[in-house]
């Protein structure tokens, strides 16, 4: 409180009024109330501005070849799994003989293609072409040759010049007395088999017809040309004839 005095000279008390009561009874200034609405406006129109961006980026996925694609895949993928999941494992029976596992998926019934190899002989494999995987089944091992030319009946068998028919899983080996195969195709122990022996003579005489002349290099003619012969003990080499005009012959003698 101060003592106030008044026009008609009397002394009264009046009440002290600060300086900074007296300011914060009044408002801020008007330039800070345009700064905090420019930046509410700034912000409400940046915000506004990324939800028009990401809602047009968003519009655009569906026209994108990628998206679509993705989307393809996926519903293979989901078709696919959807099948294996109904597949069903169940039991084959063979002949009444044994079983086997197999699947079943609806009315299809699918059996191990090892089994189908094995009873019905017919050979298949997995191969890759362009990336792309798939199985090959064939009823014969052996491959498909194309003519070359015009068959001629004094000319290459067919395209027999490309069997080899020694090398063959059912033939057990080539007789040293007879020069022909031995087919274990119908037994176990051997036998001579007059189709495998016939492609067998066919091979070579049409080998011997495309492939060249072989190299032949000659040790001895018991004439011209002699060896020096390296004889072990108790063995003799002789050259004889059986006749003044036949040509003579290596005669090896071991004792014992």
């Amino acid at each position: 409180m101060i003592n106030v005095q008044s026009s008609s000279g009397s002394v009264y008390q009046g009440p002290v009024v600060g300086q900074q009561n007296y300011h914060n009874t009044r408002g801020p200034p008007l330039f800070f109330l345009m700064m905090r609405l420019n930046i509410k406006t700034a912000l409400l129109f940046l915000c506004v501005a990324v939800l028009l961006i990401t809602l047009s980026f968003w519009s655009r996925c569906g026209d994108v070849p990628i998206s679509r694609d993705w989307r393809r895949q996926s519903g293979e993928n989901t078709d696919r799994g959807s099948e294996v999941q109904g597949a069903e494992e169940i039991d084959c029976d063979i002949n009444g003989e044994y079983s086997i596992g197999c699947r079943r998926e609806g009315d299809e019934v699918y059996l191990p293609f090892s089994f189908l190899h094995k009873y019905f002989e017919i050979y298949g494999k997995l191969a890759t072409y362009d990336g792309l995987e798939r199985f090959e089944w064939s009823h014969s091992y052996g491959r498909v040759y194309h003519p070359k030319g015009k068959y001629d009946p004094r000319g290459v068998f067919m395209y027999f010049e490309n069997y080899n028919v020694e090398v063959r899983d059912r033939v057990k080996c080539v007789s040293a007395t007879e020069g022909v195969p031995i087919s274990t195709q119908w037994e176990s122990q051997g036998y001579y088999y007059p189709t495998q022996i016939a492609q067998f003579g066919l091979s070579h005489y049409s080998k011997n017809l495309t492939e060249p002349e072989p190299r032949r290099k000659v040790l001895e003619d018991a004439d011209k040309e002699r060896a020096k012969w390296i004889v072990p003990d108790g063995a003799s080499i002789s050259r004889v004839a059986q006749s003044k005009s036949a040509p003579l012959y290596i005669k090896i003698h071991m004792s014992g």
